[in-house]
């Protein structure tokens, strides 16, 4: 099984990077929704040398931006909130003290948020809901539970498709990115259209590079079997991050099997995302739900997952890589005996 570990600016350092191909990441994620396009470029840089270094076959795997709003940046990173703390959000890029307030990088937040309105979080860890809209800048909110919120997450607002701003931002990213190796980009699926359109940009600069088509959203089955028919199209990955808070998240669980069968129909690799180990970033031995998940999306057909925070933000990313290939190894084990029969 395919997998790819997500690399984080406050844990890039050369022995943690050494870990994560020792311990057998097939590739290194590096999420262009965080940081500029230079930092990205230059961490990129520092990994291939110490891939080139260990003779290692790990690969560079770029995942282009979302088009969500998200959170700034502030100095602790994390902020723990309980159930019914009031704060405040404002239209900004940085904040020292989120008691003071919590930056949204949108401008006129005020103008775009209305009195009653309940926004989730990141991958929906937390829920607010607007209890006053301040200034054209800034709104009051409450908690709606006990969790963290952490910097540079979605703040999920709908907030369009806007064609020209997305094909300029990721025109830009691909002209820059061409300077140095990479082997697979991520994109987002707005429409097909759109997607076509990126996928001339990428192929104008370099035709190796495999595509990788993001599902964020409820897709309709038309459109998903005309994108799995697509050539272009050499890998699927289902953001099930994304669609926890894009649509109802009880049918999450039915849409990614919909979704993996047709890909088994056209014979299209298919990774899936977020939430796949994130208890071994504290626990030794993981959940159990996760242990079933994991397994079962191997004997289901999954041909790959990537790990996001668990390896993004956490100093015990190899153990986490060491228990995902164990519950693998077992599961394809099981897998093969079946297929023999």
């Amino acid at each position: 099984m395919f997998i790819v570990a997500t690399v984080e600016k406050y844990l890039l350092t050369k022995d943690h990077i050494k870990k994560l191909i020792l311990a057998g990441a097939d590739a290194l994620r590096f999420n262009f929704s965080y940081r500029t396009i230079e930092e990205n470029l230059n961490f990129i840089s520092i990994t291939q040398q110490i891939i080139d270094e260990l003779h290692a076959s790990t690969k560079t795997f770029i995942d282009f931006p979302i088009n969500k709003p998200r959170l700034g940046d502030f100095e602790l990173k994390l902020f723990p909130v309980n159930e019914n703390d009031e704060l405040i959000f404002k239209s900004g890029a940085f904040t020292f003290d989120c008691h003071e307030y919590i930056p949204v990088n949108i401008p006129n937040l005020g103008d775009k948020l209305n009195a009653g309105q309940s926004i989730t979080i990141g991958d929906g860890e937390v829920s607010i809901q607007v209890i006053e809209v301040i200034d054209r800048e800034s709104v009051r909110v409450k908690v709606q539970n006990r969790g963290v919120i952490q910097y540079m997450k979605t703040f999920n607002i709908s907030s369009g498709v806007n064609e020209a701003e997305i094909l300029n931002n990721y025109s830009n990213i691909i002209q820059k990115i061409k300077t140095i190796d990479h082997h697979y980009i991520a994109i987002s699926y707005f429409n097909y259209e759109i997607f076509k359109k990126i996928v001339d940009i990428i192929h104008q600069e370099n035709r190796n590079t495999k595509i990788v088509l993001k599902i964020e959203r409820e897709i309709a089955k038309e459109q998903i079997e005309e994108l799995f028919q697509d050539k272009d199209v050499n890998m699927v990955l289902i953001d099930r991050g994304e669609l926890g808070v894009n649509m109802p998240y009880y049918q999450t669980g039915i849409y990614q099997k919909n979704i993996t069968e047709i890909a088994k129909k056209y014979k299209r690799p298919i990774i899936i995302s977020t939430q796949i180990l994130e208890s071994t970033m504290n626990n030794y031995i993981p959940n159990r739900s996760e242990i079933m998940d994991l397994t079962n999306n191997v004997l289901e057909g999954i041909d790959g997952i990537m790990l996001c925070r668990e390896t993004a933000i956490n100093q015990r990313a190899a153990y986490t890589l060491s228990v995902a290939k164990k519950i693998i190894t077992e599961a394809e084990k099981l897998k093969n005996s079946l297929n023999e029969k």
